[in-house]
């Protein structure tokens, strides 16, 4: 389905208006606040960002000297991008338990961390540097300006990854609001409706009739599915012979969402979405499995869920 601004983007003053909205998105949406362990991490994202920006133009042709010395100095910026972000956050961490005020709360104010970040990691680098290869060169200045694009595109890397994740987290929370205040009633949509055909489902040498708005959950396992349904408020499982593309042909599309490539849910039984190390999972409605949500279908599934409501 197209959206009207999709339709009249080739309006130029549309396109600008659109671009506009989204730089001012960008500026005012909130950065996360980041516990030691995730600063940690942002550290460890930062430097792999690095890594594959550096990797790409890697010559691992080149002599054998030249790899010692590449690989050198690759370590040694890593390492002062490492430091120089946890510098930061330290700093700001201080900052706000002495003035109870955040500092850099916003997007907006990522060319300062850059700065700051490109700066104090120059700063760590340059002894590093001068231990290594010659001391008393004086290449500070000229290495800063001359590598300062190349940083400055990593960091625009590593800080739009960031801004998509705020995005999501943003758009998860809105999304769990909307459910927690759905009516008990709209959970579980018309169990009892008698104007929904059933499935037939071969369960050991048994037909067994089930209603779609029964079922909560489809995990692939091997080649059967274990299929979950609820009936008078407990969970019940069966294991059936069938693809999961196979199963889904017979399911009405506007409930079920594949979240993943092993598992399939009904929307009208999600509770709620939540981050468990780092990856985003449905609660259902009895079940005390959490279910995965790959990554590539995540945006898919918001999507559906969002529309659902």
């Amino acid at each position: 389905m197209f959206r009207i601004s999709e339709i009249d983007n080739s309006n130029p003053a549309i396109r600008m208006s659109d671009f506009k909205q989204k730089i001012q998105a960008f500026i005012n949406k909130p950065t996360p606040k980041l516990d030691p362990r995730e600063a940690f991490v942002m550290a460890n994202k930062l430097v792999i960002i690095f890594a594959i920006f550096y990797f790409a133009i890697f010559k691992f042709n080149a002599p054998l000297h030249e790899l010692h010395r590449d690989l050198i100095e690759f370590f040694s910026v890593a390492f002062s991008l490492f430091t120089a972000f946890l510098i930061l956050w330290l700093l700001l961490e201080i900052y706000e338990k002495s003035t109870g005020k955040r500092a850099l709360k916003t997007f907006g104010t990522s060319p300062v961390v850059f700065i700051f970040v490109y700066t104090v990691g120059i700063a760590i680098l340059y002894p590093i540097k001068e231990w290594i290869w010659s001391p008393n060169k004086s290449w500070v200045v000229s290495y800063y300006w001359r590598h300062f694009p190349y940083a400055f595109l990593v960091f625009c890397a590593f800080t739009y990854r960031n801004y998509k994740n705020a995005i999501i987290d943003g758009l998860v929370l809105q999304l769990n609001e909307k459910l927690g205040n759905r009516p008990d009633s709209e959970n579980i949509k018309a169990e009892n409706n008698s104007d929904e055909s059933p499935i037939a489902l071969q369960v050991d040498g048994n037909t067994q009739n089930i209603l779609p708005s029964m079922i909560s959950r489809i995990s692939v396992g091997g080649h059967y599915l274990d299929i979950f349904f609820e009936v008078n408020k407990q969970i019940q499982q069966i294991c059936v012979r069938k693809s999961l593309t196979e199963i889904l042909e017979e399911l009405p599309e506007n409930s079920f969402i594949k979240v993943h490539r092993s598992h399939v849910i009904n929307r009208n039984h999600v509770i709620s979405i939540q981050k468990v190390n780092r990856q985003y999972v449905i609660e259902l409605k009895g079940h005390e499995v959490l279910v995965p949500i790959s990554r590539n279908n995540l945006p898919n599934v918001l999507s559906q869920l969002e529309s659902s409501r």
